[in-house]
């Protein structure tokens, strides 16, 4: 206790110096957890509002084949799904059933390529979340032929809401049919997925395809805690294995698509995958942001270290008869080494606390204001504001890291005091 309370009135001393560097200590720890935060909400809120797009977290996808060899992309035993789902464990707030197709949609003056995603009455619930329209309103989707397209779909088509569209598709069986849509919601522009989808009554979309009104191509699963969604994916496709055959071991996308294509079966068979999979990209803006805060602390954290070691450096010169009288009255050369320890330690902790403090002013600042709900921006903020998600084990091995380096810091310093006997200490100039 005699130490503890030895290396803060030391610490005290020179206030002037602690308050330097620990003011750097806190600049590091600060940029970190303020980058941190922003990686952690990039990746947070674009998962939940592509989740709501998508409806799901998880999804299960169905191909039947028959003798020949042909494809058909439907999920025919849904229950079996379903069974499974139950006895994975996983906890689940919906199920939303959808079928779609990459078609041409024509208005009377132009056209547009476009992604229509039939969905059913869960699924426009979570759409309902995150899909903002500038005009017409969701009611006008009880039309069993409405549609909502996307505002650059809109001008693409030089068409409005109640405007009729005619849509140009392939049948799940592979054959070329049209259908009649009317424009019944515009949804705003978020900027660099303007185009991700049209939106459409499931069970005209599934006439359109040439399925049965009660079957689907995919089954979202939307998660009710989306954290841990490999482990909770895993468990389910263990319990799917017991069911029903997975498409390439079930293992991916990309080994279900493949398998889709190149194995031979018949019957029907299902791939599960993640909303991770269907967006590498954003995993990977999110790990960047990371390696380079990791790569920014370790650079900030190498110059501040370099000041706290030659602060330490003039500290044990300035203090060298006092560390004479000290360790003249029984003072233990061990106990001289801890003292400078334990002085960089209190340093480096006062540092992180600042530093975390500061970002989460910061933060709490940043979440305040207010970007609106349209734009490119729309999709990565939650409710048109910046939010933040700061891993806490992250932050625990930055504050970690930043102690023990300090720490090292004073080390040399400390043992060449340590080393001095109490007469050359007593002797020494400053």
């Amino acid at each position: 206790m005699a130490a503890l309370l030895l290396a803060l009135r030391n610490l005290g001393r020179g206030k002037k110096r602690t308050a330097l560097l620990g003011g750097a200590i806190a600049a590091s720890m600060f940029v970190v957890t303020l980058l941190d935060g922003v990686a952690g909400g990039l990746r947070a809120n674009a998962e939940a509002s592509f989740a709501r797009l998508y409806a799901g977290h998880l999804f299960i996808q169905g191909v039947e084949k028959d003798e020949d060899g042909r494809r058909v992309p439907v999920i025919p035993d849904e229950p079996a799904l379903e069974g499974a789902i139950r006895a994975s464990g996983i906890g689940v707030r919906y199920l939303a059933e959808s079928s779609g197709f990459r078609g041409v949609l024509l208005s009377r003056s132009d056209g547009a390529s476009e992604q229509v995603v039939g969905t059913d009455e869960a699924g426009w619930r979570i759409l309902r979340e995150r899909l903002v329209l500038s005009q017409g309103s969701f009611d006008g989707m009880r039309d069993p032929e409405g549609i909502v397209v996307s505002d650059a779909a809109a001008r693409s088509l030089a068409a409005g809401v109640g405007d009729e569209v005619l849509a140009l598709l392939h049948t799940a069986s592979g054959g070329m049919k049209a259908g009649e849509f009317t424009i019944r919601g515009i949804s705003e522009d978020p900027g660099f997925v303007s185009s991700l989808a049209a939106y459409a009554n499931l069970r005209y979309v599934n006439a359109l395809l040439g399925l049965p009104p009660g079957e689907c191509q995919t089954l979202g699963i939307y998660l009710a805690d989306p954290d841990g969604m490999d482990a909770q994916a895993a468990k389910l496709r263990a319990a799917l294995e017991r069911r029903v055959s997975l498409l390439g071991g079930g293992s991916s996308l990309a080994a279900m698509t493949s398998a889709a294509r190149t194995e031979r079966w018949t019957g029907a068979r299902y791939g599960l995958y993640t909303l991770d999979e269907l967006l590498p990209a954003l995993a990977k803006v999110g790990a960047t942001i990371e390696a380079g805060s990791d790569a920014l602390l370790l650079a900030l954290l190498l110059v501040v270290m370099v000041g706290v070691a030659n602060a330490f450096r003039m500290i044990a010169r300035e203090r060298a008869k006092e560390i004479g009288t000290l360790r003249a009255l029984g003072m233990q050369r061990s106990g001289v080494r801890d003292l400078f320890m334990l002085e960089a330690l209190f340093l480096a902790l006062g540092g992180v606390a600042l530093g975390l403090a500061a970002s989460a002013i910061a933060m709490a600042l940043g979440g305040l204001i207010d970007f609106g709900s349209a734009g490119p921006l729309y999709l990565i903020l939650r409710g048109g504001h910046a939010a933040f998600a700061v891993s806490a084990p992250r932050l625990a091995a930055y504050a970690g890291l930043t102690a023990l380096l300090t720490v090292l810091a004073a080390l040399l310093p400390a043992l060449r005091s340590a080393k001095l006997s109490p007469a050359d200490a007593l002797r020494a100039d400053r």
